[in-house]
């Protein structure tokens, strides 16, 4: 309501900033909280947590978003870390698309056999990996993430750009070793 009462511009930026910072605070809370509840240990979490996400996330920057999943989700295990680094490593893809890419729709596809495979598409001007900005940890980031469930990661360019998570399904359950 401040947002829109205020009639000053420097009030309106402001309070435009709080706001957003506000509302990211409130979106990585609830992530530790989904992330830590080992009621959502499971492949369906996984990806009903992620889809919605996905949706909301896109929808704030006017990006369309569509969403392919299998008919079938299997009862699988996933544990809290492994689910929190796919979902980091699909939001740091939509991250990208959202900060670079100029797309006007992104679509997701998530299918399911030995490996969970997820492809993020969007119809932007695409990027080369290899010009990244000096000090962008994103890609660095989902590339640990992807060697942490001994997985693989790729990239397709050309109209726009697509990236690819490819997870070994035995993986998901299993707890990282600390040393």
């Amino acid at each position: 309501r401040l947002k829109d009462n205020s009639r000053e511009e420097s009030s309106r930026f402001f309070i435009n900033k709080i706001s957003a910072s506000s509302n990211e605070l409130v979106q990585k809370m609830n992530e530790i909280v989904w992330a830590m509840n080992v009621n959502n240990d499971n492949l369906q979490s996984l990806i009903s947590y992620t889809r919605e996400f996905a949706v909301s996330y896109l929808d704030d920057f006017n990006i369309q978003c569509e969403v392919d999943l299998p008919e079938h989700i299997s009862d699988l295990t996933v544990t809290g870390t492994n689910r929190r680094d796919i979902f980091l490593m699909v939001k740091e893809a939509l991250n990208n698309v959202v900060k670079h890419a100029q797309a006007t729709k992104v679509n997701i596809k998530i299918r399911i056999t030995d490996i969970l495979h997820i492809e993020i598409t969007d119809n932007g001007k695409g990027f080369n990996p290899l010009k990244t900005r000096a000090g962008s940890n994103g890609l660095q980031n989902m590339q640990f993430r992807i060697n942490r469930l001994q997985g693989h990661l790729q990239y397709k360019f050309g109209p726009g750009t697509t990236v690819v998570f490819d997870v070994p399904v035995k993986k998901l359950a299993e707890t990282e070793v600390q040393t």
